[in-house]
C-alpha cells in the first residue's frame, strides 16, 4: 500500500487493491493499549493500523478493498469520500440482491452489519477502505467488540448469492469507475488484487 501512496502523491493516480486476509484483528488509532489486551489471549495476530476507528477482523472469504486516492487533488471532501464509498458499496451489494437498510460505520442488510469502512487520510491521499463479508465465517467475529459495539450481529453476500471474493472485487471496481467518473477525470482499469 505505501507504493501506491506515493504513486498517488507523486503522479496524482489512483490506486485499487484488493485483498484477502488469514484471520487477523486489526486495531484502529481510536484503540486503546487496554482494547488490545483483551484480545492477547485469543490466538489470532494483532496489528495495530493507521486508519481510524476501533477494532475489526479480517479473515479468508472476506474481500478487503483499500482505494488509494488523492482526494484532495480531485477536490473531495472527506464527507463526501465517506459518501462515495459507502454509495460504491451499496450499489455493488444491490447487484447481488441486497438491500442496504443503513449506511451508518458501513453497511447493514436487515439481518446485520455486512461491510465495514476505515480509512486514513494524510496530506490529502486516502488509504485503507472498506471490508465486505463475502463468505467468510462470520463466527471469527466474537472474538472482538466490532467498532466498540456489543452483540453487533454481522451478515454476508453468501446468505444471498454464491460469489468469490474476487468477482464481487471486480464487480466493486465497475462500481467504482463508474461513480467516481462524476469526482474525476480517472479510471481504473488495472485494479490490483494482491497476493
Amino acid at each position: 500500500m505505501k507504493q501506491a501512496e506515493l504513486s498517488a502523491r507523486t503522479t496524482g493516480q489512483s490506486h485499487l487493491l484488493g485483498f484477502e486476509y488469514k484471520k487477523t484483528i486489526t486495531l484502529g488509532l481510536r484503540a486503546s493499549k487496554e482494547n488490545s489486551g483483551q484480545f492477547s489471549d485469543m490466538g489470532t495476530p494483532i496489528v495495530h493500523t493507521s486508519r481510524g476507528g476501533l477494532a475489526t477482523l479480517h479473515n479468508q472469504g472476506q474481500a478487503v478493498i483499500y482505494p488509494v486516492v488523492p482526494i484532495k487533488k480531485n477536490r473531495i471532501s472527506v464527507k463526501d469520500w465517506v459518501n462515495v464509498l459507502t454509495d460504491i458499496t451499496e450499489y455493488s451489494l444491490n447487484k447481488c440482491n441486497i438491500r442496504i437498510v443503513s449506511k451508518n460505520y458501513g453497511a447493514f442488510t436487515e439481518i446485520g452489519k455486512i461491510a465495514s469502512l476505515g480509512l486514513s487520510i494524510k496530506n490529502g491521499i486516502s488509504s485503507h477502505g472498506v471490508a465486505i463479508n463475502v463468505h467468510n465465517n462470520l463466527e471469527d467475529f466474537r472474538e472482538i467488540i466490532p467498532c466498540g459495539i456489543k452483540n453487533q450481529i454481522f451478515d454476508k453476500i453468501a446468505n444471498y448469492k454464491t460469489l468469490s471474493t474476487e468477482d464481487f472485487f471486480f464487480m466493486w471496481v465497475q462500481e467504482f469507475n463508474r461513480s467516481f467518473a462524476s469526482h474525476s477525470e480517472q479510471n481504473l482499469t488495472n485494479p490490483q488484487i494482491a497476493p
